[in-house]
């Protein structure tokens, strides 16, 4: 799971949290188990702490019952993390799991469940909100984020207040180091090494990936005025020469001019439908001043409300795309996009 731009300073701990719980259903060894077990209550417990203390108060205001539900998972996951912390601290990894089997391969199966089951409520529900905040608002959730991670407590239940939510850090850190000096041996970390360095993660974060989804922002703005306006020179204003652009019906283009062109006539002729939202769904940047994005254009009724996804393109219909920004003397331009119609799934 790669988390939306406005979510990045946590990816690092989500994908590793996400190779954990991988790692624990692929293997069957006692002590390699053992070791993720611990691994697993570390960082989810900082991935929850983060999501508790900054963006549950953020998005309480606007949907409480998702965050009232979100809140009630939680307090179970964190439940099973204590549980499971008792039973791997200050212990080797092959006691841990040598003096209980079936009691910690229960805990670990329940907190393996609630922990899958909590991050998909949150991902289903609670990060497209996030991504539908204002571009202030994700400027400062970005920023309070990345400083939450910094201080994130890997201690399943951390005070609220700043002074005990030290201290417990502290102790966490200390305890943590001694654990490292009289235990070299890992084998859970072991594998999640390998695993980590089979499959790289390419988004740089930090600033250069801020860079990167600021630069998607504006060029978001300027889609959604072009569409309101059905104004082909607002819509492509940061289009590249030489942008390569598939269209949702399977054409290509490979120069400005041609795509312009085919643009003004699409948006006179309302393609697409009358109404649109354009939503950023993730942004990405493998290299410092390159932006790869996947934005959502939805359909809207007269009432504002999304269009349901049809095989009619003839009439209002939604589509994802994928661009490539590319910055040049500090002007970021789209040099490529890719349009797919968003189609009813086939099992409905």
């Amino acid at each position: 799971m790669t988390l939306p731009s406005v979510l990045a300073p946590l990816n690092d701990d989500r994908r590793r949290l996400d190779a954990v719980l991988e790692l624990l259903e692929e293997t069957s060894e006692p002590e390699a188990r053992a070791d993720l077990a611990d691994e697993a209550v570390r960082l989810c417990a900082r991935y929850e702490d983060v999501m508790e203390r900054v963006l549950y108060p953020l998005l309480r205001r606007d949907s409480r019952l998702q965050v009232d539900r979100a809140e009630r998972e939680q307090r179970q996951v964190r439940a099973a993390l204590r549980d499971m912390r008792a039973r791997t601290r200050h212990v080797h990894p092959i006691d841990a799991h040598a003096s209980d089997p079936e009691g910690f391969e229960q805990s670990l199966g329940e907190l393996i469940d609630l922990i899958r089951s909590h991050l998909s409520q949150e991902d289903q529900d609670l990060l497209p909100m996030a991504n539908r905040l204002g571009a202030d608002a994700q400027a400062e959730l970005h920023n309070r984020i990345e400083r939450a991670v910094v201080h994130a407590s890997s201690h399943p239940s951390p005070p609220h207040n700043r002074i005990g939510h030290a201290l417990v850090n502290l102790m966490d850190k200390v305890d943590r180091t001694i654990r490292d000096s009289s235990t070299t041996w890992h084998p859970g970390l072991d594998l999640l090494s390998d695993h980590n360095a089979a499959r790289p993660s390419l988004d740089v974060g930090g600033t250069v990936t801020r860079e990167a989804a600021e630069a998607v922002t504006a060029l978001v703005a300027e889609l959604q005025a072009g569409f309101d306006e059905h104004d082909a020179d607002i819509s492509n204003r940061h289009f590249a020469s030489d942008v390569l652009w598939g269209s949702p019906f399977g054409a290509t283009v490979d120069n400005f001019e041609e795509l312009h062109a085919i643009h003004a006539r699409l948006k006179q002729q309302g393609t697409g439908g009358p109404s649109s939202r354009f939503e950023i769904v993730k942004v990405l940047s493998p290299v410092p001043g390159v932006a790869v994005a996947q934005v959502r254009r939805v359909a809207l009724d007269p009432d504002g409300r999304p269009v349901e996804p049809t095989d009619d393109t003839a009439t209002s219909f939604s589509e994802m795309a994928l661009y490539v920004l590319v910055r040049r003397n500090r002007t970021w331009w789209l040099v490529a996009g890719q349009n797919t119609p968003v189609r009813p799934a086939p099992w409905t």
